[in-house]
């Protein structure tokens, strides 16, 4: 029979490795382990070092990066002339837990609710138009997504409310002759009260 390159002592009784085989350090693992029996398809593999997995097929092995990380296994050549790696330990994954799932339906409402709110408590604060030239004029807009409440620029401390204002058709047409002069030489239009332009 050939001679044996691999250490003895690293063999041990019985083919148990009392030591990892040298050759693990030179095969870039971390450490190795050493099977019993001898040949590639040896059914005696060591216990898995705690934390770590055999790693099922030849083609998973890791990349040489990887290797310092994991633990091969060794066994004794069918022809007794050296000592071959025959498999890998690598660390357990740890997988993250799953994401709840997400409930898209309750978000909605809650978002609808959210914006319904705002544009109620922001119309409440509004005088009331009761006894004014606008009552019986104004209405909201009717929307469950959108609240008409903008953040007012000129002031921080304000935001801006919207509503429909109820006019005739027949005074839009008697005023369009003035406005159209207000709106000579393509100047915009800008609000400066409710009822001044």
């Amino acid at each position: 029979m050939p001679q044996l390159r691999e250490d003895p002592a690293a063999i041990g009784v019985n083919g148990i490795g009392h030591t990892p085989p040298p050759a693990a350090k030179k095969d870039g693992f971390k450490s190795g382990l050493l099977a019993t029996g001898i040949g590639k398809y040896t059914n005696g593999w060591p216990k898995a070092p705690d934390g770590m997995e055999r790693i099922p097929h030849s083609h998973d092995e890791p990349s040489k990066t990887a290797k310092k990380k994991c633990v091969g296994v060794y066994t004794i050549a069918l022809d007794g002339s050296d000592i071959k790696q025959i498999g890998t330990f690598r660390l357990i994954e740890v997988k993250a837990a799953p994401t709840p799932a997400r409930d898209w339906a309750a978000e909605r409402d809650a978002e609808r609710r959210a914006v319904q709110i705002e544009a109620r408590a922001a119309r409440m604060a509004i005088p009331a138009f009761a006894g004014t030239a606008l009552d019986g004029r104004i209405s909201w807009p009717d929307s469950e997504w959108e609240s008409a409440v903008e953040p007012d620029e000129d002031d921080e401390n304000s935001v801006l409310v919207a509503a429909y204002i109820r006019v005739q058709v027949a005074e839009v047409e008697a005023n369009k002759a003035e406005a159209t002069a207000r709106c000579s030489g393509g100047i915009a239009i800008e609000a400066t009260s409710l009822t001044v332009w």
